[in-house]
């Protein structure tokens, strides 16, 4: 259905192929979960602060140049390989490029007023042009990351999970981080994250952890904790001298083939 009224246009699941006309009067467009390929368009709207393209089949962005004034932007689920338009965006605050065909970021580096990041679901193996980026939220999972760089302190939420990283001793600069989601990695070590003391939310379930940390240092005020290994018998945090203090200090903790019902209610990504 298509809803407006004087600065919004919705054009959601329509089986549109073209980006319809709007009233120049209209700063907020949305148009996905169509089958749009060309977005020409769009660059007839300068007036736009909030675009919304996901779930569509743009590979060319080139046109965006002429948006200067959209702050929000949506382009997930979609075709792209080349993002360098995007430098041309400078007002940018919330960017979504999460399932697409990226294995360059760097024009993000540009992009200095951005707080909020989705980059999940790409094949991204580099992450340090965002190191200076004044990000709150970042998710950059599953990708193809062997290890990570100094996020800027102002990180609140952090999702790293499903990829190669190795080593997080970086994250110790996190002081504001409140939600890190470091499950399916490669990782040994957690003593990093007692410098992480905002830390409330916590994944740390399919690495290489041997021998159970000392949660308590380390993670003081994580009240939910997800640690599941698969294999009970390889999980170090259900070992009979660990499990007993484990439950008793964290109000919310998932072992092997338990279910953590605050982790089933992960904040949507995929809406604002």
């Amino acid at each position: 259905m298509t809803a407006s009224d004087e600065k919004t246009a919705l054009f959601r699941n329509m089986q549109l192929t073209v980006i319809p006309a709007i009233d120049k009067a209209v700063t907020t467009l949305v148009v996905c979960q169509n089958e749009i390929t060309d977005i020409t368009p769009v660059k007839e709207y300068k007036q736009l602060t909030y675009l919304d393209l996901a779930q569509n089949l743009i590979s060319d962005i080139s046109i965006l140049k002429y948006l200067q004034n959209v702050t929000v932007l949506n382009l997930r689920q979609n075709k792209l390989k080349d993002i360098s338009p995007l430098k041309n965006l400078p007002n940018v605050q919330k960017l979504k490029l999460g399932f697409n065909q990226l294995d360059n970021i760097q024009v993000l580096a540009f992009l200095t007023k951005l707080t909020y990041l989705e980059l999940d679901g790409n094949a991204i193996t580099d992450c340090s042009s965002l190191v200076s980026l004044p990000l709150t939220w970042l998710d950059i999972s599953s990708n193809k990351l062997t290890q990570i760089q100094r996020f800027s302190n102002t990180l609140q939420v952090l999702f790293l999970q499903r990829n190669k990283i190795a080593n997080i001793d970086v994250l110790n600069n996190l002081i504001n981080l409140v939600t890190l989601n470091i499950s399916i990695n490669e990782i040994t070590n957690i003593d990093c994250l007692k410098a992480c003391t905002k830390l409330q939310t916590c994944w740390l379930d399919r690495n290489k952890i041997v021998t159970c940390p000392n949660l308590a240092e380390i993670l003081p005020n994580v009240t939910d904790l997800w640690t599941k290994f698969g294999n009970s018998n390889q999980n170090p945090f259900v070992k009979a001298e660990n499990y007993p203090k484990i439950v008793n200090y964290i109000a919310m903790v998932s072992f092997d083939g338990e279910n953590n019902p605050s982790f089933n209610d992960q904040a949507d990504v995929t809406e604002w």
